[in-house]
């Protein structure tokens, strides 16, 4: 297991003290929007998180954020005959991706998935991470990740975490840990999230989320 593990993004999941101590909160919440992708290549599988599933143009639009190297073998540079321009150029391919969401009984219990193929959108290498756009327009994804909203304060080192994903291929499961690096620089001076949540192989591309308790009066 690793013990400490970087995040470009964070996730909230928003409770008041009647809810603190409730399951149900954190299962629909941090659990249900953490989703399994497969490139199809025989490389293992990967991570993702449901960010967005809303109606746009009489259609649904649903999105799953992911790291890049999830999904990089399903990218690839091919060099392709031009007839009009008589000459190869090299075009940029995308493979569809796999995407599998969990269903659950008793909150915890893992009793299958339901398929969506996806195809990846927009990606940046350089921050690992990847969008892919869920080609079903007829239904939307049930449960959504929220991202760490502004108006909220922090979030600060030594706040409550959790990291979610799929990890081995596994239905997606939780470790605990705290936040513990806010804006940690990596070798290219991009800022990071440092938490000391456990996570394996396979957890790439899940999320992490922040526990914060707010006051409703």
């Amino acid at each position: 297991m690793k013990i400490f593990a970087i995040f470009a993004a964070i996730f909230v999941l928003l409770v008041t003290p009647a809810e603190a101590d409730a399951p149900k909160q954190e299962h629909m919440e941090m659990l249900y929007p953490t989703v399994l992708v497969t490139t199809g290549s025989g490389r293992g599988t990967g991570s993702g998180t449901v960010i967005y599933s809303e109606m746009r143009d009489g259609e649904w639009e649903s999105f799953v954020l992911t790291n890049h190297h999830v999904v990089n073998n399903a990218i690839s540079i091919q060099k392709i005959f031009d007839p009009t321009e008589q000459e190869t150029k090299e075009v940029e391919m995308r493979r569809p991706v796999k995407v599998d969401i969990y269903e659950y009984n008793d909150y915890s219990t893992a009793i299958g998935t339901t398929g969506r193929t996806g195809n990846i959108v927009a990606y940046d290498k350089l921050r690992d991470l990847a969008l892919i756009q869920i080609d079903d327009k007829e239904r939307p994804i049930e449960f959504v990740g929220k991202l760490y909203p502004e108006n909220v304060d922090g979030p600060w080192i030594f706040q409550q975490t959790f990291a979610v994903g799929s990890g081995l291929g596994a239905p997606p499961f939780p470790t605990e840990g705290l936040l513990a690096g806010i804006a940690v620089k990596d070798k290219e001076g991009r800022a990071l999230y440092l938490s000391s949540s456990p996570i394996i192989f396979g957890n790439s591309g899940g999320s992490l989320w922040v526990k914060v308790s707010v006051d409703m009066n």
